[in-house]
């Protein structure tokens, strides 16, 4: 794996055969160069394409010159380089166990939630009913949410500070703000899609420049629209509920068909849920998928 230097800072690793094509491309200037594992500084990315080193690539690799004015106890400088003398070669955080956990605890939620609405549609309760269908399997799927929650806080930290590291941190986004985006109310209906969208852009081509061009996984847009219909659909009903109420005076007739609605709507809801925890476990694969393709061979 290889890094490259343009004209300031660092960027990769990439492979070598990405390298040759984007210099076969016209894309990295003749001053660019280069540093792999085991090498002590870097080189001109010409010696490595088998060329002659450009005389701007050289004059990269020199000291300037010591001012002619300068006393003679004067220390001499400290190293210099036009970028780091070695790259800052940050850990590779492994994101399968964590994308394997969080499509286990949020598969549990979804089939246990839409077992759950399954056995709700076929025990209705009547209008004058006193108790309705109780089941255990919701306080189950929640702790497999939640589960699946902390798992998934745990894979965007370590999957932005990969993302990070492939594209020189050309990225406004921190780790810890992605972590704090599905925390903070009303930032978590939001940020979230941009954290994940951003991801999955940079995994596909984590270049400095060249990521912002590429199209994020569809399944993140699947998943997004479904959170926010679940959202909006919480909201009217709510809003209709209060409203018939009000109207009514709470009258004991309109009451109990509120309740018969009430237990349809939250069988929707759930099964809302259950879509989007299958969805949002399908997305995170997805997209540890695409991170992984650029994990650096040790």
């Amino acid at each position: 794996m290889i890094y490259l230097s343009r004209e300031r800072g660092q960027e990769g690793p990439y492979p070598e055969e990405e390298v040759r094509r984007l210099h076969e491309a016209g894309e990295l200037p003749p001053r660019t160069l280069y540093w792999k594992q085991g090498m002590p500084d870097w080189r001109p990315l010409s010696e490595l394409l088998g060329e002659t080193a450009t005389d701007e690539a050289l004059a990269r690799l020199q000291p300037p010159p010591m001012p002619p004015t300068a006393p003679a106890t004067q220390a001499a400088p400290t190293a210099w380089a036009p970028v780091s003398a070695a790259p800052a070669r940050r850990e590779w955080s492994a994101l399968d166990g964590l994308s394997n956990g969080i499509v286990i605890s949020y598969g549990i939620t979804a089939v246990l939630t839409l077992i759950d609405v399954a056995i709700g549609m076929m025990n209705r309760p009547a209008p004058h009913a006193t108790t309705a269908y109780a089941s255990p399997l919701p306080l189950i799927a929640g702790l497999a949410s939640m589960a699946g929650w902390v798992l998934l806080l745990i894979w965007t930290y370590k999957a932005v500070k990969n993302a990070r590291r492939m594209d020189g941190d050309s990225t406004s986004i921190s780790p810890l703000w992605a972590v704090l985006a599905w925390i903070i109310p009303f930032v978590n209906l939001v940020m979230p899609f941009f954290a994940l969208r951003v991801l999955s852009r940079i995994a596909k081509d984590p270049r400095p420049g060249y990521w912002e061009d590429e199209n994020a996984h569809p399944l993140i847009y699947v998943w997004w629209t479904l959170v926010w219909l679940q959202f909006a659909w919480a909201m009217v009903y709510t809003v209709r509920i209060y409203t018939r109420v009000v109207e009514s005076g709470a009258a004991l007739h309109v009451v109990e068909r509120i309740n018969v609605e009430f237990y349809g709507s939250m069988l929707v809801s759930q099964t809302f849920a259950g879509v989007i925890a299958l969805v949002i476990a399908l997305t995170i694969r997805a997209v540890t998928r695409e991170l992984e393709k650029h994990r650096p061979q040790e």
